[in-house]
């Protein structure tokens, strides 16, 4: 944001040493003079000033910032504890997901061997069609072969999802400050 006027920038300025003084003092008192220029002073302002405002510092206690930064550990902790749950639950979608997949791998070669079986028991009528069919019957064999290996991947990446929404679960429930 750019201030256009530098009347503004002077008033921000400032502010921002009252700020700062603030700080260092006891009270700080802003006020407008009859030209219209504002003050900020550690002293009252005059009778006839306009605008008054008056800013009370009162520093912490020691117990006040030791309660403020007990508030801060807990928050954090709250947080981390929180993340720990997000974490722990996406992995277990991710192990549900990987289940589902493998599941449905399991499924896809279920049917290309049953597609397999089926056309070697057709081709397997006669010597000579079995032999003319020889090839489909392999490629059938091989994607039926293939399909298994995949359900056998798939189910080795669900183990593997499930360890470690378990390993995310044991570590969300360590932090929980309960």
């Amino acid at each position: 944001m750019v201030l256009k006027k530098p009347l503004l920038w002077t008033h921000l300025i400032i502010f921002l040493l009252a700020f700062a003084t603030l700080c260092l003092a006891g009270s700080i008192y802003t006020w407008k003079d009859a030209q219209g220029v504002t003050h900020i002073t550690e002293t009252p302002p005059p009778p006839n000033a306009r605008g008054q405002d008056v800013f009370n510092y009162r520093p912490r206690t020691d117990a006040e910032l030791k309660a403020i930064e007990e508030e801060k550990m807990a928050l954090k902790k709250q947080l981390e504890t929180k993340a720990a749950d997000q974490k722990a639950m996406n992995a277990r979608v991710r192990a549900k997901e990987a289940s589902q997949r493998a599941t449905d791998a399991e499924a896809a070669a279920e049917a290309a061997q049953n597609e397999a079986d089926e056309f070697t028991k057709q081709a397997s009528t006669n010597w000579r069609r079995y032999h003319r069919n020889k090839a489909t019957i392999l490629r059938l064999e091989a994607e039926a072969e293939a399909a298994r290996q995949k359900a056998q991947q798939e189910q080795e990446s669900a183990q593997s999802a499930a360890d470690r929404a378990a390993e995310a679960e044991k570590k969300a429930t360590a932090s929980d400050p309960k």
